[in-house]
């Protein structure tokens, strides 16, 4: 697990580091990065990877700036749409908030709970079970120099080139995001993942129909993409086997 801590209060920020060291004691919780600062620019810059085991504590209120924590969490959901977020605050007020920036918050702790710290453990176990699911469930797990991330890999649906040079987009069912990577790397990480077209590379596991006519492959949750003449025979053998 990976857990960051934005708080520029350093007593406070202290307070959470030893909660965040306690617990991963407690409930044998491995920790592989610890990063605390009261700088945002340094959190966002320290974000290399994305995924279910990512955590991060950001007070909202930074440098005296009210409701900055809110606009660092959309800048972290552009790095890490997998990562989850809680927020530690004074400011109770701003709860409903969360909702309006879209930044799927887990939790907003009040720094004045008297279960501060059973909370902020709370999250740390939720964070530890949920990236320990995905782990032994199937995961698809992708890293190279400038991204490594995990997810489910039946959340997979396919991969397609982007407008931006050297950069792929990964459709899941509930994500999308890109990154830099070839569609050659991605079809050699697993059987299921097949280069259907130029374009994309197509989970084959959660392809539900194939349209000839109009070449074109779905996917439960109605999306599409492009699928070759040469490429229709595999897709058809593979449907066919009830794969």
């Amino acid at each position: 697990m990976n857990i960051f801590v934005l708080e520029d209060d350093i007593f406070q920020r202290k307070k959470i580091e030893q909660i965040i060291m306690s617990s991963s004691d407690k409930m044998d919780v491995r920790i592989e990065k610890l990063i605390s600062t009261g700088k945002s620019a340094e959190l966002i810059d320290s974000i290399m990877e994305q995924g279910s085991h990512q955590l991060y504590f950001l007070d909202i209120d930074i440098k005296k700036s009210e409701k900055r924590g809110l606009e660092i969490a959309k800048e972290i959901r552009e790095k890490d749409e997998l990562g989850t977020i809680v927020f530690v605050t004074t400011h109770s007020e701003f709860a409903p908030l969360t909702y309006a920036y879209k930044v799927s918050a887990l939790e907003f702790i009040s720094k004045e709970d008297p279960n501060f710290e059973k909370r902020l453990e709370g999250c740390i176990s939720y964070v530890n079970k949920r990236s320990q699911a995905v782990d032994f469930d199937d995961p698809f797990i992708f890293e190279n120099k400038y991204r490594k991330f995990k997810m489910p890999f039946s959340d997979v649906l396919y991969f397609e080139t982007s407008d931006q040079p050297h950069k792929i987009i990964l459709i899941s069912k509930k994500k999308r995001f890109e990154f830099y990577a070839k569609l050659s790397d991605i079809e050699s990480k697993d059987s299921r993942l097949f280069k259907c077209h130029k374009s994309f590379v197509v989970n084959l596991e959660n392809v539900v129909e194939l349209d000839k006519t109009n070449l074109l492959v779905y996917f439960s949750n109605g999306e599409s993409c492009l699928v070759s003449r040469r490429k229709i025979k595999h897709v058809t053998e593979w449907l066919s086997k009830g794969k």
